[in-house]
């Protein structure tokens, strides 16, 4: 955990590699989806916004062709939630309006970022500090032949960034090994929540019911 939080916390603010292809852009009636890019590795990922029937919008980002499925958690949810109708409102080459009911999001390609809005007035913008970090499935990178007197190199591609990265395949944690077969996995996303002066909820540990500032 303490790697993944580590990896997760040397993301930059305001500099954040994703971009949301708008020109690939497909509408169904309660739905839509384009293709998520990572700038820095090329790394493609399936962006799917759902509009719901309780008023609310839901947010999908998985890899577009994983090594192998990723796990979704199940019994999250009590069935699947009841969609809703969207339309478009506006479209341009920096960005998409969607509106459902008296809700709309506003949907930016470069950098990505959703702005979530109740009637006119902005409540929730997701990835507006850039900290997003979706860690793809990725093969291990494969030890170059041993050359007598020179240490053995790891070869990574061009869309890993974990050679320089100790624990990124393994690591111990006392007497308990941790290996990670598919690399690191880590994912982050920040929300912003304009204008509120508090933040409530149920940490993973105990704490006081008002979030502390992370």
């Amino acid at each position: 955990m303490n790697f993944y939080f580590r990896r997760c916390r040397g993301v930059e603010p305001g500099k954040s590699p994703y971009e949301l292809q708008l020109n690939t852009l497909r509408v169904e009636d309660s739905s839509v989806e384009a293709i998520l890019i990572n700038t820095n590795n090329l790394v493609q990922f399936k962006f799917q916004l759902f509009a719901l029937l309780d008023a609310t919008f839901r947010m999908k980002i998985n890899e577009l062709a994983p090594l192998k499925p990723r796990y979704e958690v199940q019994y999250a949810l009590v069935g699947e939630p009841s969609l809703a109708k969207l339309e478009v409102l506006e479209r341009s080459a920096e960005h998409v309006t969607i509106k459902s009911g008296d809700n709309k999001v506003k949907v930016y390609g470069a950098p990505f970022r959703l702005d979530f809005f109740s009637g006119d007035h902005l409540v929730i913008s997701s990835n507006a500090r850039g900290l997003m970090r979706f860690e793809h499935i990725r093969q291990k990178p494969e030890k170059k032949e041993e050359v007598e007197g020179e240490q053995p190199v790891e070869e990574a591609p061009l869309d890993d960034d974990t050679a320089s990265d100790p624990g990124a395949w393994e690591e111990n944690f006392k007497s308990f090994h941790d290996s990670k077969p598919n690399g690191p996995e880590a994912v982050a996303l920040d929300f912003s929540f304009v204008g509120a002066q508090n933040a409530f909820g149920i940490p993973e540990h105990a704490d006081s019911f008002a979030l502390k500032s992370t």
